[in-house]
């Protein structure tokens, strides 16, 4: 197993971060000093020591669904102080945010501390489906859906086809059930920017088909063995399109941010 990958299994930081630890000379295997970022290590057999802490592998891993309200920031830490996610789910261990849903959206959050499985959930080629509630100061005509179906050109690059079906109205706003396969930063507010529209409020009600039953804002429940391996499964097919090539459309930085 790669060093960096055993440091943040192990919960203590990100990969990243593992990578800099390294580089500094903050990591011991065995009791020296490991300076190259490629280095691998046996999980049952060596020490790893960073930052003067030994690192053990928990092999049982953390899977949560957040039901993220508005005004809650997708980070571990704030330096404006704002309410985290992290502050809503206190595990006694660090479980990162699959994606990300921006300050005023809401809706299904995955936590994990699964790196492997949250980094191949946010690699282009998953097309995980996620779910979207959204409401508009405007209903779209026949030809902007049409346009949101086939994929808008959203700062130089077409966005994936998206489903979106109306699921009612009023005089002054309009509802949609939108579903997306890619995880560009704000994407849905960009699209309808581009059609001249305004979200007025957006919820994810479904991340890879599981869904917010029976929670409410800022509760959270662990995912069955069945959702877990429903999730695995993306995964992997996900790490087998990857493998066969490179796709052209590439996630925006904030990955699965709506």
């Amino acid at each position: 197993m790669r060093l960096n990958r055993y440091i943040a299994q192990s919960g203590h930081c990100s990969r990243r971060k593992a990578d800099e630890l390294i580089a500094g000379g903050q990591v011991l295997v065995n009791g020296r000093p490991v300076l190259e970022l490629g280095s691998v290590v046996d999980p049952t057999d060596d020490r790893v020591v960073v930052e003067g802490k030994r690192l053990k592998l928990d092999t049982a891993r953390v899977y949560v669904l957040l039901y993220k309200p508005r005004g809650v920031v997708t980070t571990l830490s704030d330096p404006q102080g704002r309410p985290t996610v992290a502050s809503l789910v206190e595990l006694g261990r660090r479980v990162v945010p699959v994606g990300r849903l921006d300050l005023e959206s809401s809706g299904a959050l995955l936590l994990t501390d699964d790196g492997d499985l949250c980094n191949r959930l946010l690699h282009p080629s998953s097309q995980l489906a996620k779910d979207y509630l959204v409401l508009l100061d405007r209903a779209l005509t026949d030809a902007e859906l049409e346009r949101f179906r086939r994929g808008i050109r959203v700062e130089g690059k077409t966005t994936l086809p998206a489903e979106i079906e109306a699921v009612g109205r009023s005089r002054k706003h309009a509802r949609y059930h939108i579903v997306l396969r890619e995880g560009r930063n704000r994407q849905i507010r960009r699209m309808m920017a581009v059609l001249g529209i305004k979200v007025r409020r957006l919820s994810r009600k479904r991340f890879g088909g599981i869904g917010l039953e029976g929670l409410e804002p800022g509760q959270w429940r662990f995912l069955g063995q069945k959702e877990i391996e429903q999730l695995r499964k993306m995964a992997s097919r996900a790490a087998a399109a990857a493998k066969s090539g490179p796709r052209k459309t590439s996630p925006g930085k904030g990955g699965h941010d709506a």
